[in-house]
């Protein structure tokens, strides 16, 4: 490992006012020169981001490290910050490959490796259990299971979860393509196939239902990223990253667990890789190669935040947490105006 300082810039900028939302940006930073950056996590302390080879930035306050690369590293698309400050770290590439630190970046450890898998991304219901997918191995996705703090990972029983159809895999562009809500409902989105679906399982993999939705999907489309605040209630979105501009079909709504859809996305430029909200879903931001979004009416319509593009975003009640392309590092402080 090598750990060096990364230059660390705090802006205090003036507030800029987005119709509803006030947003100041208070942290700008790069994780590793050039190297674009997907994997984003937050918690009452401290942000991680990881990007292409292995580069990862660690927060805590305002101090930074970077490690450099970790070994076998193609490229962190998804991580999670543990109680503690343990780090899960997901590869997704040639292998698949998930690591597990102690503390902050210090001595990771290869807690599952597979030969030839891609992994898509993952989630926890807390900080004992969680789960994660990939892309379909002998017809059928690969979904991985943790109930030891990330220490260990296993394959669920396959028998019970349906064949992918013609072509059809996850995304990777930002590590929300999965969802684990409530205490053991999985829900992970698909595309590239014929129809984007959603798998849902209700009790950790062992039964499972997939649902069509109207995303649109084929060749480079479908459900890039997914946020469900209940098992009921969630948001998809996607497009196509080769036709960015394409806003056809790119963000719908379920209140029934994707039983049925209701149309949203408008005002939507096009492409998104990546939504995220409150917990209540009452707030949220979607990011693309179109600019970033807010919604105040849980998907159904949306207004510019600002022109910016990321891969990732983060929110939690007052903070935004990006990453984006060449490992831009921005982070947003935000209060919503009163609607009065």
């Amino acid at each position: 490992m090598i750990l060096k300082a990364l230059c660390f810039s705090v802006f205090i900028l003036g507030l800029t006012s987005c119709n509803s939302v006030k947003t100041k940006l208070v942290y700008s930073a790069v994780n590793g020169e050039n190297k674009h950056s997907r994997a984003l996590d937050f918690n009452d302390t401290t942000f991680v981001v990881g990007g292409q080879h292995g580069t990862v930035s660690f927060f805590e306050g305002k101090s930074n490290q970077i490690v450099d690369s970790i070994p076998g590293a193609e490229d962190i698309r998804d991580i999670k910050i543990l109680r503690g400050g343990a780090l899960i770290l997901m590869n997704s590439g040639e292998n698949g490959i998930i690591w597990r630190t102690s503390q902050g970046m210090t001595d990771p450890k290869q807690a599952y490796y597979e030969k030839g898998q891609f992994l898509d991304g993952m989630d926890f219901w807390n900080d004992k259990n969680g789960v994660a997918y990939g892309d379909p191995v002998d017809g059928k996705f690969v979904v991985l299971l943790t109930e030891d703090m990330g220490r260990s990972w296993f394959p669920i029983d396959y028998e019970n979860i349906p064949y992918a159809l013609p072509n059809e895999a996850g995304f990777a562009a930002s590590g929300t393509g999965i969802a684990a809500v409530e205490e053991s409902v999985i829900i992970f989105g698909t595309g590239m196939g014929d129809t984007a679906r959603l798998f849902v399982s209700e009790d950790k993999g062992k039964n499972w239902n997939v649902k069509s939705t109207p995303l649109k999907s084929g060749e480079s489309y479908g459900i890039y990223s997914l946020y469900f605040w209940s098992k009921h209630e969630g948001v998809i979105v996607g497009g196509s990253y080769l036709k960015p501009e394409d806003n056809e079909n790119n963000c719908f709504y379920t209140l029934d667990g994707g039983d049925t859809w209701i149309k949203g996305g408008e005002g939507l430029g096009g492409y998104i890789s990546c939504v995220h909200g409150t917990k209540d879903g009452e707030f949220m931001v979607a990011t693309g190669r179109v600019g970033t979004y807010y919604s105040l009416n849980r998907g159904k319509t949306w207004n510019i935040l600002f022109n910016k593009k990321f891969y990732s975003v983060r929110v939690s009640e007052d903070t935004l947490y990006f990453s984006g392309k060449e490992g831009v590092i921005e982070v947003y402080s935000y209060s919503l105006k009163s609607q009065n």
